[in-house]
């Protein structure tokens, strides 16, 4: 990091607060219309959401301060849409009661018992 230009500061600054507010949007650690929270979040929640987004943040910038070739756009899409599907997959609620009332049922075993979704 040593090497990295004013390009590369601003690309990690802008992306952690990107995945800061939407990361903590759904779980509500940012107050919002759209979502509520029935219980407080435990204290420990709002540590690991900063140093996640600032970790996020500083990944991001190496991918996308460093524009030069097909190949690592490839990759930096991948890289993309794997964060998109994390983050669906452990962070949003809603996304995790779907994903498993569609995808469940065909990674079950013939004639076991059906999963609880909650």
């Amino acid at each position: 990091m040593r090497s990295w230009t004013t390009r590369h500061w601003l690309w990690a600054a802008a992306a952690a607060v990107v995945t800061a507010v939407v990361t903590g949007t759904t779980p509500v650690l940012i107050p919002n219309p759209v979502f509520t929270r029935m219980v407080e979040a435990p204290w420990w929640t709002y540590p690991v959401w900063i140093a996640s987004a600032v970790l996020s943040g500083l990944l991001i910038a190496t991918y996308a301060a460093d524009r030069s070739s097909a190949e690592h756009r490839q990759s930096e899409r991948r890289s993309i849409t794997g964060a998109v599907l994390s983050f669906l997959a452990v962070g949003s609620r809603r996304a995790t009661s779907w994903w498993s009332s569609h995808w469940a049922p065909m990674a079950r075993s013939p004639g076991s018992a059906p999963c609880s979704q909650y």
